[in-house]
């Protein structure tokens, strides 16, 4: 049997009651440091995760370090999981075409990733496109657990689970999300544009913040918040900081920066710091492209008539 160690409670510890006694989620240790279950404590990993607030005391008074890991199935929670700072994730290209994800709670993983907490309905969900992932029958770790990279999860202060409800899935994502891929055709439709071709391709280039050509389209850009950057990077030499050509029937475009202060960062607010001289400049251009093709289209029918 395992001694309890009297201490006052450490955070993950205190974390671990809050998650089980006010918002009744599932809860189990992670082995500190790592992304492992306990093996000292819960030999089944997420499957021993509980509410009881014994329970919970006995693991964390065993092991104060322990990181907290959240089962999601017996807490009812789908987790929509975004590597946003891997190249090949295709997430915000998804969003540009199935719409913005509602308020959620939103989870801030250290290496630049995403976790969107929403209602589980019971479906079998399939993930949403690469570099992101739904997880429902296994587990994430929660704040203020510690990566193998030494850095904390952390909550989006403006949508931590204590102030904000676990949203439903829109429709769209929920059909997206219960598809299989291959019975979705292609998952992103795409313009075939390069990402310059897109609103605010024009815009970074008015600003003179576009960088090099990257693989599918994508540009390497400077970012509008270089100055809160602590390394250097996203200057537009490097493709920490991109922008994606346009999802078809689209004409935006999508931005996403893998630094820390910037991956939760939307093209909203791209937009909010954008002078207006470079959205006339975009303005101008998807115009001056929408007369084109308004030429090209009359054109076409003259010659077939």
């Amino acid at each position: 049997m395992t001694s309890i160690v009297h201490h006052a409670p450490s955070g993950t510890h205190r974390a671990a009651r809050a998650y089980a006694a006010r918002l009744g989620w599932s809860v189990f240790p992670i082995k500190a440091g790592t992304k492992q279950p306990h093996p000292r404590f819960v030999r089944h990993g997420h499957k021993e995760a509980t509410r009881e607030l014994a329970q919970i005391d006995r693991w964390w008074s065993a092991d104060p370090t322990a990181g907290i890991g959240l089962a999601c199935d017996a807490s009812g929670i789908v987790v929509v999981d975004a590597d946003l700072y891997k190249p090949e994730c295709e997430f915000r290209e998804l969003e540009s075409r199935l719409g913005a994800l509602p308020q959620t709670p939103r989870q801030l993983t250290p290496q630049g990733g995403v976790h969107h907490l929403f209602r589980d309905v019971g479906a079998a969900f399939v993930n949403p496109c690469a570099g992101a992932e739904a997880k429902h029958h296994g587990y994430v770790l929660l704040a203020p657990s510690i990566h193998p990279n030494g850095r904390t999860y952390k909550w989006d202060l403006g949508a931590h689970p204590s102030d904000t409800r676990i949203a439903h899935l829109p429709d769209v994502w929920l059909q997206h999300l219960t598809t299989p891929a291959e019975a979705r055709g292609e998952a992103l439709p795409s313009s075939g544009l390069d990402a310059l071709d897109s609103w605010l391709g024009r815009a970074f280039d008015a600003m003179g913040w576009l960088g090099g050509a990257l693989h599918e389209g994508k540009r390497a850009v400077r970012c509008p918040w270089l100055h809160e950057h602590s390394d250097g990077r996203g200057d537009g030499t490097d493709s920490s900081a991109v922008i994606f050509p346009r999802a078809e029937g689209h004409t935006l475009g999508s931005f996403f920066c893998s630094h820390a202060h910037c991956a939760g960062r939307t093209w909203r607010e791209v937009l909010e710091v954008l002078p207006a001289n470079a959205k006339w400049a975009a303005d101008e251009a998807m115009r001056g492209e929408s007369n084109r093709l308004t030429i090209d289209r009359l054109l076409a029918r003259r010659r077939s008539a």
